[in-house]
């Protein structure tokens, strides 16, 4: 994500994680890893929810999947 110029905030309070473009950039689908989180502790607890993907114009992206709790997969 920041390599492709988005910003990617976290807040560990509250476990949320935002990436977004300022610019309106995209990242193309297949490109590969979008973000890797690093987990502190039980690793075994984690399990990413609410997942909320949306295309340029701000529309959500329904294709996008969570599988294995951690691993958010999209296909075209």
């Amino acid at each position: 994500a920041e390599a492709a110029g988005f910003m990617v905030s976290a807040r560990s309070t509250s476990p949320t994680v935002i990436g977004f473009s300022l610019s309106g950039s995209t990242i193309p689908p297949g490109t590969g890893t979008l973000i890797s989180l690093e987990i502190i502790g039980d690793s075994d607890s984690f399990c990413i929810s609410d997942l909320i993907l949306s295309d340029v114009d701000g529309n959500l992206i329904d294709d996008a999947t969570i599988e294995d709790c951690n691993t958010i997969k999209y296909s075209d």
